[in-house]
Formats: C-alpha cells, sequence, structure tokens
C-alpha cells in the first residue's frame, strides 16, 4: 500500500503362559481319550484324563466397548495445529516434476474458458476473459501488477503457480484483482495478493517480500471498497518486517464488508494483522479473525481500529496461548 500505514512393541516372555484360559474337551474314540486343546495340540491315551471345559472367572466389571465416548482424543484436551500442516515452498507452487515451456513479455488471456498450464513465463499476465485457469507455471517479472485479472472477468482461478516478482518494483503485487488463488508460492514483491470482492485466497505461501524504495510491505491486501472475500488456511511469513501487515484491511478507498480471515498462519510484520477504519467516513462490517495462529509483529498482533472485528480462537504461533480480542 503507498499511504502511510503503522508403543513400544509388546513382548513374551518366556516361562510365561498368557493366554488367559485354555480350554481342554474330552472325546472317546475306540477306547482311547482323545484330548483336543485349544491351542491346536492334540493327546491321545487310554488314561488320558476326562476334562470337563471351564470359563474363567472375570475379575472386575467388564469395561465397555469402545465407542465415541471413549476413543479418540481425551475431552478438554487443548489442541494447536502444527505450523508443519501449513503451505511452504514444498506443497505450493508448481509440482515437482511439472516440464514448462518458456514464454516471454506479456501473456494475455482473453478466451472465455481456457487453460493455461506448464508455461515458464517471463514478463507477465493479463487476464481479461472468464472461466480462466491459470495453472502449474512460473512467472518471474518486475511489473506492477505481476497477474493482472480485468474487473470484466469472472469466474478466474490461479493454482500451482510460483510468482517471483524479482524484488525490483516499488508498489508492485503479485496477483491483483477477484479470483480464486490455490497454492501459489509468491515472493519477491511488495504485495503478495490484492484481492478484490468476491475471492478466495486458500492455502497460498506468501514470503520473502521484496521492494526498492520506501515499501509498505503487505502479504494481503484490502485497501477499501471490497466485499466478500475469505482468506483461508494460508501462511504468509513477514518476520524479517517490522511493518506493515501480513493482511492489512482498511477504508482506504471505500467501504468494506465481509471479510474471513481463518485458519491461517501469519508471522511478522509491524502489527501482524490490521482492521483499520479512520482514513474516512466508510464503514467497515463483517470483518472476523477466526483460528488463526498468529506470530506477533514488531508492536503486536493486532490492531484493530473502527468497528470491532469478530476475534475468536486466535494463539499465539509460538506458545499457543489463546490471544486476547485487540
Amino acid at each position: 500500500m503507498n499511504s502511510l500505514r503503522s508403543g513400544l512393541p509388546r513382548r513374551l516372555r518366556l516361562g510365561r503362559v498368557l493366554a488367559p484360559a485354555i480350554v481342554i474337551a474330552a472325546l472317546a474314540v475306540g477306547g482311547l481319550s482323545r484330548v483336543a486343546v485349544a491351542n491346536g495340540v492334540t493327546i491321545w491315551g487310554s488314561n488320558a484324563p476326562t476334562c470337563t471345559a471351564t470359563t474363567p472367572t472375570p475379575s472386575g466389571t467388564p469395561s465397555a466397548f469402545p465407542d465415541a465416548s471413549n476413543t479418540g482424543v481425551p475431552a478438554g484436551t487443548a489442541l494447536k495445529a502444527s505450523p508443519l500442516a501449513f503451505p511452504d515452498a514444498s506443497n505450493t507452487g508448481v509440482p515437482a516434476g511439472t516440464a514448462l515451456k518458456a514464454s516471454d513479455g506479456t501473456l494475455t488471456l482473453s478466451t472465455n474458458g481456457q487453460v493455461v498450464s506448464g508455461l515458464d513465463i517471463t514478463g507477465n499476465v493479463l487476464i481479461t476473459a472468464s472461466n480462466v485457469t491459470l495453472q502449474r507455471s512460473r512467472i518471474t517479472g518486475g511489473n506492477w501488477n505481476i497477474i493482472q485479472i480485468s474487473g470484466s472477468a469472472t469466474n478466474v482461478t490461479i493454482q500451482d503457480v510460483e510468482i517471483n516478482g524479482t524484488g525490483s518494483v516499488e508498489g508492485a503485487n503479485g496477483i491483483y484483482g477477484t479470483a480464486t488463488v490455490l497454492r501459489t508460492n509468491i515472493y519477491g514483491i511488495e504485495n503478495g495478493i490484492v484481492p478484490l470482492s468476491n475471492s478466495v485466497i486458500r492455502d497460498n505461501y506468501i514470503h520473502g517480500l521484496k521492494a526498492p524504495g520506501s515499501p509498505h510491505y503487505d502479504g494481503i491486501q484490502i485497501d477499501g471498497g471490497q466485499n466478500n472475500v475469505r482468506i483461508t488456511h494460508n501462511h504468509i511469513d513477514m518476520h524479517e518486517w517490522n511493518q506493515t501487515a501480513t493482511v492489512m484491511i482498511d477504508n482506504y478507498f471505500g467501504a468494506i464488508s465481509n471479510i474471513a480471515v481463518d485458519n491461517n498462519l501469519l508471522v511478522g510484520g509491524g502489527y501482524t494483522v490490521y482492521s483499520d477504519g479512520r482514513f474516512n467516513s466508510s464503514v467497515i462490517s463483517g470483518v472476523s479473525f477466526t483460528n488463526n495462529r498468529i506470530g506477533k509483529g514488531y508492536w503486536g498482533f493486532a490492531s484493530i481500529n473502527g468497528p470491532r472485528a469478530v476475534w475468536t480462537g486466535n494463539v499465539d504461533a509460538t506458545s499457543g496461548t489463546a490471544i486476547a480480542q485487540p
């Protein structure tokens, strides 16, 4: 943003009989008695004893059979997600083994329903058509928007894409526009993703942000005038920066509504997350931060100014301790 913002294995032991009972039955055959032993051994003899089957006497009350009430995680156990469950370089970007074909310059996707896959793009991508999918590709570029989705394009999907902004343009964005963005690996850019209304941002790894000049780094930036954006299960790492935010939500360009930030790993920045309604009189509503693991930024975990955001289930990424409502 360009405005100022702050079981061990079991063992059998020799000499021990571990079976709880051996049931022996006597059978008469031609004057001989055959003694059948439950473990598969058979003894023949005229003087073999007649044996009576016995039933072991249980000690204590039998335990109930397993069900949902006595298996699984004991009630009351505090759980915290492992950071290993979140996106990183091993499970985002171009899948290993994907063959890539070189593509230089601006790639414009202008055919409805187009699916583009397996490109190594040096430059940028402009999407002007609807129902377009860009996938399994790498983009290296130094443009203002590495991927830009035009306002007329709908139902665009960006998935399994690596974006390297090369750290060469101040204010540049990895992805800009309305899209479903899945499993991207974004770095070398000032702002990772700038989602417009009705976007879904899921399972992405945004890290290593870099830009010249006086950058205001944001992992995900929503600078007003947007609604219905869902940001879920992403890993945004800004541990090396003391500004601005992994997720920035503000009313700089207008009203904000229905922005859900749920189940992410968010680390670093000034305040790690912001919701700021002080830029003008435009209303911020329906903002929620839920079930996130948050690594404390330089100034703190969160800065919420203006209407109070929903804040539940958020914990310190290091200790697992609950973070109080800002």
